[in-house]
């Protein structure tokens, strides 16, 4: 019966087909087995809390044209109306607000017998969308430190700018965390001076932060008029790149700070890349 079954195969398949249907399985497993592997291998990076792929986060503010606010007629804040309507956009997983200190910041500091003393300003944002978060990162009125974290940009150009120009030592972020900071906040016919220490560097945020609970008792005391709306805000983004994003952006008049909407574009062709195979 077998002989009779092989006889009857053989009539109708030829050594070369059955050939090419080796070669078609070999080529086809293979397929399958780099797919499953690719996968495997990516999945592991769409996970990840601090992917590029799976989550960005982008800086916006409103774009600032001809004389600004010198007419008047620039308001360069976002209404809770605009923040709701960002948040129901598919592409966004949350949004914070930037809230700036509305008080007078100065900061001095003294390094090798010379002492430099400069004007600032603060900023706050809620701790999550932070991208180092140091153990000090508190503020307790009772014993007033206030611990500051600042971009790793003004590092550099402290470094490479100003403290080569000047004969001033360079810096390393340890070394810089040792330096004792003092700082004046005062508004509100009030003045206070107020130990600081530089707690972290970000990559992420172009600003000199402070805590929200200190930001929030500086407010209150120092402050000669109401916190205004804020005028940038910090967008966890879950589709970087997403071609809606700079579509929403440009229809209102929204400007992403360092070109973010551009710069995710090769992991959204990743995410495609990955969806085909």
């Amino acid at each position: 019966m077998k002989d009779i079954v092989w006889r009857l195969l053989k009539r109708n398949i030829s050594a070369g087909q059955l050939i090419g249907y080796a070669v078609a399985n070999f080529v086809g497993l293979s397929i399958v087995l780099t797919a499953i592997q690719f996968y495997r291998d990516v999945t592991a990076v769409w996970d990840d809390d601090d992917s590029f792929i799976s989550r960005d986060y982008m800086i916006i503010s409103r774009k600032v044209e001809g004389l600004g606010s010198l007419t008047g007629k620039s308001d360069a804040t976002f209404s809770d109306a605009d923040i709701t309507e960002i948040e129901s956009q598919p592409w966004v997983r949350r949004v914070g607000e930037f809230t700036a200190s509305s008080f007078n910041v100065a900061a001095s500091v003294e390094m090798g017998g010379r002492g430099m003393s400069t004007a600032l300003f603060f900023e706050s944002i809620p701790s999550e969308f932070f991208d180092v978060m140091p153990s000090e990162w508190n503020f307790d009125p009772a014993d007033p430190v206030v611990p500051i974290i600042l971009s790793k940009d003004y590092l550099s150009l402290y470094n490479f700018g100003f403290a080569s120009s000047r004969g001033l030592p360079q810096l390393s972020e340890a070394m810089i965390g040792m330096v004792p900071l003092k700082v004046s906040v005062s508004g509100n016919g009030r003045q206070q001076w107020l130990p600081a220490r530089i707690v972290g560097f970000s990559s992420r945020l172009n600003t000199i932060a402070v805590p929200e609970q200190f930001m929030e008792w500086a407010n209150e005391r120092f402050a000669e008029e109401p916190v205004s709306p804020p005028s940038r805000l910090i967008i966890e983004v879950s589709r970087p790149g997403d071609p809606a994003i700079k579509e929403f952006l440009q229809s209102h008049g929204y400007e992403s700070a360092g070109d973010k909407a551009d710069n995710g574009k090769a992991a959204y062709f990743l995410s495609v890349v990955t969806a085909v195979v």
